[in-house]
């Protein structure tokens, strides 16, 4: 387009172009002082050809806040705003002030337009969010702005969670908000929850995980979450994750109840099935249900307690081969008082490489896996 490629040219041949106009004012705006005069001039034409544009007004603005007079640039940003509220450069501006002043809910305010138009602006509005953690009232304008959901809300809670006081005014946010009905809210609690475990707060995560919890999933809250596999909140943080890959089909519920692996007849590394635990200091047996179809596993299939936090693993309990009614399964354990602040509970087998050999077939369900203490 010859305005892009050419607005002098584009202007002469069309002096009410308002695009090679606007081009022309920011080359200035962009260039030495005889070209910001040049805008100067330029841009006032542009109010007079285009006086609906509020791009004018934001352009006349921007040169009077060059020349030092800020309160009149304020003002013709406000005018732009009046003519078009998306204006994106009168919006930026207009948000670094409020921002210089301490004004957190007007830069608020204008960071939700820029976000709802321009979200490709993303980068320049983070030092808002940043400035309004830092204050109870700036905690507040925000808590107040995330509660009628934007459609920002989510990455801005994730942008909270790389610093310590964005992290905790998300927990605080998210746990006054109680339980989570909504895809949309369980999705900003999984994100907090993830960013708390990945900081080491594994205490605060897993409160946060309870108290997003609707009553019918509280109750299946204990040691190990949902012990009978029924699915229920599945994919949470401290939740059951369990998936298929080309090694084994993975469902759950199964058609009759509980967690059914039926294996492909190949190598199986899984890793696909599992939980994160939050067993304080202490003994502990471990118990798990189950019943097998002409179950192979020539490379151990077991279930795997470790310690997230260097204090290594808790107990294995192998899965036996062959073909069983309903069984029981179980083995004690104790959690160390250091070391071990979150566990990670895995099925798993010793499969390293992908050879032939090592095929796993027939089928194992699990109805129930429970930790109690002693």
């Amino acid at each position: 387009m010859l305005e892009a490629d050419n607005p002098p040219l584009a202007l002469a041949l069309n002096p009410f172009n308002a695009e090679a106009r606007v081009n022309v004012v920011l080359a200035g705006l962009n260039g030495n002082g005889s070209d910001l005069n040049a805008a100067r001039e330029h841009a006032k034409a542009l109010l007079r050809t285009a006086p609906g544009d509020a791009r004018g007004y934001s352009l006349v603005g921007a040169i009077a806040e060059r020349d030092g007079h800020e309160e009149q640039a304020a003002a013709l940003y406000q005018i732009a705003l009046d003519h078009s509220k998306t204006e994106i450069h009168a919006l930026l501006r207009l948000t670094d002030k409020s921002l210089a002043e301490a004004d957190i809910g007007a830069a608020l305010g204008y960071i939700d337009l820029i976000l709802r138009r321009w979200p490709l602006y993303w980068d320049q509005i983070i030092p808002v969010l940043e400035a309004a953690v830092r204050t109870e009232d700036g905690r507040a304008l925000l808590a107040s702005t995330l509660h009628t959901d934007p459609p920002w809300r989510r990455r801005a809670l994730i942008a909270l969670s790389a610093t310590t006081p964005g992290l905790v005014f998300a927990r605080d946010l998210l746990q006054s908000e109680g339980p989570a009905t909504t895809s949309a809210a369980k999705g900003d609690v999984a994100a907090t929850v993830a960013a708390l475990a990945r900081h080491g707060a594994f205490g605060d995560a897993h409160t946060l995980f309870l108290a997003s919890l609707p009553s019918p999933e509280r109750e299946l809250a204990g040691y190990v979450f949902d012990p009978e596999f029924t699915g229920i909140a599945a994919g949470g943080y401290f939740a059951w994750q369990a998936r298929s890959d080309g090694s084994a089909d993975i469902k759950m519920p199964s058609q009759a109840g509980g967690l059914t692996v039926r294996f492909m007849d190949s190598p199986a590394k899984l890793g696909t099935v599992g939980q994160t635990l939050r067993l304080p200091m202490g003994r502990y047996r471990f118990e798990v249900a189950l019943e097998a179809v002409q179950l192979a596993a020539p490379r151990r299939l077991y279930w795997h307690l470790e310690c997230l936090g260097g204090a290594g693993s808790l107990t294995e309990v192998d899965v036996p081969e062959g073909s069983y009614g309903m069984s029981l399964l179980d083995a004690d354990l104790e959690v160390p008082q250091s070391g071990c602040p979150a566990q990670r509970l895995s099925l798993r087998t010793d499969i390293r490489t992908d050879s032939w050999r090592d095929r796993y077939r027939g089928e194992v369900r699990f109805s129930a896996l429970r930790i109690t203490r002693h």
